[in-house]
């Protein structure tokens, strides 16, 4: 597994306090809960041929990126 990167993330109070409290609860941490939760959430998400949504995502975003380099490059 490759390192975990740090993220910052907004939640509304409630959310927050549930989460802590299912933390405290299941003795996992918050970034597990949070973690399973999206891997769930993008497990959802219909996959285009035989990569995972997670390998598209990835890729997309990192195109997009490669792309806003190319258009600076150019001026």
């Amino acid at each position: 597994m490759t390192e975990p990167r740090r993220s910052t993330i907004y939640l509304e109070p409630e959310l927050h306090q549930a989460l802590r409290l299912k933390a405290a609860v299941t003795d996992r941490s918050m970034s597990d809960l949070v973690n399973e939760a999206i891997r769930s959430a993008l497990a959802e998400t219909p996959i285009m041929g035989p990569r995972s949504s997670l390998d598209f995502i990835a890729t997309r975003s990192y195109h997009r990126c490669e792309r806003r380099y190319d258009q600076r490059s150019a001026r």
